[in-house]
């Protein structure tokens, strides 16, 4: 089959037939050529006739199709605003067409995904060379970019709050309680509300943002007194503040915790604040951090593992307690101990009640049982001898005469 033809041609040239150097007929074929325009449009029938050199014929017939060439308009479209929804286009003819552009999927312009500008809509109708089309520009309308921070904090007992801050100037300020761009706070009470900025451009597209606004009331604050603290204690939390749900500062407080070794020994003021704003109070009291002693302990040396009462000695400052395993009123019984290391303890607190440790060791060792054998007479110009006969080995000797475990008579 020939592909289809356009209603307007008057000359088709035919061909496909095989074997080649047969002749075509058929309703407006003349000379190999087919008339499209007087056959008009539909299918039409053609037939191809080939003789062989023995005069022998054969023939084939085949269809060809003649589509009308289609008339396309596309209807003008209204200017829309980015923001708007998806709109499904129309106005192209005849209907039954499909539409193309920037933005467009499936019939259907979305103006965000396009953006602002002028855009081309395309409208197709028909197929091959008897289709048509028509083109037509839409106007999309870049809407503004509106800000509005959150004001400000205010008091309960306000009743007209100008409201400002929303952007580009110029726009509508909105809410409950809100009259003319102000806001009652008194009316609203204390929590937070919703408030909205609306603004229109010169091009007739709006945009609005929202903001929120806290009304706070004006707060009676007060705080309990804090007891003493040594340097020394773990960090705690804060608490005695009133109304609860406020916040504490000063030194050496962090997120509501107090170290009392970073804010160190002294009188520290702790403030505790409530609410924000012009409605924030706050109420102070102070904490005394009282000094950590420090504690030292040297080594209490080594001991025989046959002692019961070894008194210890070294920790300072003096008139601390001495503590550990085997330690009662101030000795350590290294009989019941044993061989080996033994941490011993020594705590000291000052005259404001506050304590340090330090630790130290003492060591017990086995009680030796050490012999040494009877050595020969020598005579004065005799060489020096290397000593022996000490049990256990591994000892040291002294002595006259003795140097590095040699014993030189002269």
């Amino acid at each position: 089959n020939p592909n289809a033809v356009c209603s307007g041609e008057t000359a088709v040239e035919l061909n496909g037939g095989l074997p080649t150097g047969g002749v075509y007929s058929g309703s407006h074929v003349s000379a190999g050529y087919f008339n499209a325009q007087a056959a008009g449009i539909g299918t039409h029938e053609l037939n191809y006739e080939y003789t062989n050199a023995q005069g022998c014929s054969a023939s084939a017939t085949a269809e060809i199709t003649v589509n009308e060439q289609a008339t396309v308009s596309l209807a003008a479209f209204n200017d829309i605003c980015q923001d708007q929804a998806p709109i499904t286009l129309s106005g192209g003819s005849p209907m039954g067409g499909t539409y193309s552009g920037t933005g467009v999927t499936a019939g259907v312009f979305d103006p965000n995904i396009a953006g602002p500008g002028l855009h081309q809509i395309t409208y197709n109708y028909g197929s091959g060379d008897c289709g048509g089309s028509a083109q037509e520009d839409i106007l999309v309308k870049a809407v503004p970019t509106v800000l509005f921070p959150n004001p400000d904090d205010v008091c309960s007992g306000e009743t007209a709050i100008e409201l400002s801050g929303g952007s580009p100037l110029g726009g509508v300020y909105s809410g409950s309680f809100v009259n003319a761009g102000f806001f009652n706070a008194q009316a609203a009470g204390a929590g937070t509300h919703s408030l909205t900025y609306e603004f229109t451009n010169a091009e007739g597209c709006s945009a609005t943002a929202n903001a929120e606004i806290i009304v706070n009331e004006q707060a009676t604050v007060s705080l309990a007194a804090f007891n003493d603290i040594c340097q020394d204690q773990a960090p705690f939390t804060l608490s005695g503040g009133n109304p609860v749900g406020g916040t504490y500062s000063g030194t050496g407080v962090t997120a509501g915790v107090f170290d009392p070794n970073i804010a160190g020994p002294g009188s520290h003021q702790i403030t505790y604040n409530y609410g924000s704003g012009a409605c924030a109070s706050s109420a102070q009291e102070h904490i005394l951090v009282k000094a950590a002693p420090s504690a030292s302990l040297s080594h209490q040396g080594d001991v025989c593992s046959s002692q019961t009462a070894v008194v210890l000695a070294g920790g300072l400052p003096s008139g601390g307690v001495y503590s550990g395993s085997f330690v009662s009123a101030g000795t350590f019984n290294a009989q019941a101990a044993g061989i080996g290391d033994h941490n011993i303890s020594y705590e000291f607190t000052n005259a404001e009640g506050c304590s340090a440790t330090a630790i130290n060791q003492i060591t017990v060792n086995t009680e030796a049982e050490v012999n040494l054998a009877d050595l020969a007479n020598i005579c004065e110009n005799e060489s020096p001898i290397t000593l022996n006969g000490g049990t256990p080995f591994g000892g040291t000797y002294s002595g006259t005469g003795i140097s590095a475990g040699s014993f030189n008579p002269a």
